[in-house]
């Protein structure tokens, strides 16, 4: 009997140090993201840098530049504004004389060509010309070409307009 008593804890321990047998079962899930481009935009100020006799008997020009960074890849346009110009339109810009009359304004003009003949407007304006471009992911260089046309007005004084220039991705 005593063997068998052995024998049976030996049994026992033994049946104790075989694994476990468990049970698995398995699934999948999905992992995703989505990415956009992105673009940035920025204006240096277009200032015709001389005084400017009145009346205007020839056109004075200038220009100045928007930065542009977006994404590689990532296609983009900009669009001008009309101003803040009383009356104004992107076909006859504005500037008004600081501290006069919201009447007294000087026209100009914004291109996109140094011609000085297509209008820098924006999508669904009466000037829809736009600028556009593919995204680099580096700075690029858009010009607007400024253009004060000969005109009559004799007021004299300092002038300024606020421009938005608006990129869409």
């Amino acid at each position: 009997m005593k063997h068998f008593y052995s024998s049976l804890v030996a049994c026992v321990l033994l049946a104790a140090n075989l694994p476990i047998q468990a049970a698995t079962t398995n699934n999948t899930f999905s992992v995703t993201a989505k990415t956009v481009g992105k673009c940035t935009i920025s204006a240096n100020e277009l200032a015709f840098n001389t005084a400017i006799p009145t009346p205007i008997e020839k056109n004075w020009d200038a220009s100045n530049t928007l930065t542009v960074i977006c994404s590689t890849t990532t296609p983009y346009s900009i669009g001008l504004n009309d101003g803040q110009g009383s009356g104004a339109t992107c076909g006859d810009r504005r500037m008004t004389k600081i501290g006069g009359a919201p009447t007294d304004t000087l026209k100009y003009q914004l291109y996109t060509d140094v011609a000085r003949s297509i209008i820098f407007g924006k999508a669904g304006a009466t000037c829809p010309i736009e600028v556009g471009g593919t995204g680099s992911g580096a700075e690029q260089f858009i010009t607007v070409y400024g253009r004060i046309p000969t005109q009559s007005t004799t007021v004299q004084g300092s002038f300024s307009d606020t421009i938005t220039a608006t990129v869409t991705f």
